[in-house]
């Protein structure tokens, strides 16, 4: 079973990335969020922790905006929106911004 921490962990990804690639609203976030936490399992097999990423990238686009920028940079899985959001960030850091 996956822990509090592993669990926790994710959620907070799930809300940076609706921020950063999704570019989303606060509210848009919560909503988001609470399907989130309605829809994805998240487990540990063998002591590895995984996340259902299929749900969490179909929840992702379940926004309008997310999902138009998902067809614009052709995301069409969540490992590809998590991978752009390692590159906005580390932009972000060499900019001082972070």
């Amino acid at each position: 079973m996956a822990t509090e921490f592993d669990t926790a962990a994710t959620l907070e990804g799930f809300k940076r990335i609706c921020k950063v690639v999704g570019n989303l609203r606060t509210n848009e976030i919560g909503k988001l969020l609470k399907e989130y936490q309605k829809r994805v399992t998240t487990k540990n097999e063998n002591g590895i922790f995984q996340a259902d990423y299929d749900t969490m990238y179909d929840i992702f686009i379940s926004n309008p905006i997310a999902k138009k920028i998902c067809e614009k940079n052709g995301y069409r899985n969540w490992e590809e929106v998590f991978t752009r959001y390692y590159w906005v960030v580390d932009d972000y850091r060499k900019q001082g911004l972070l």
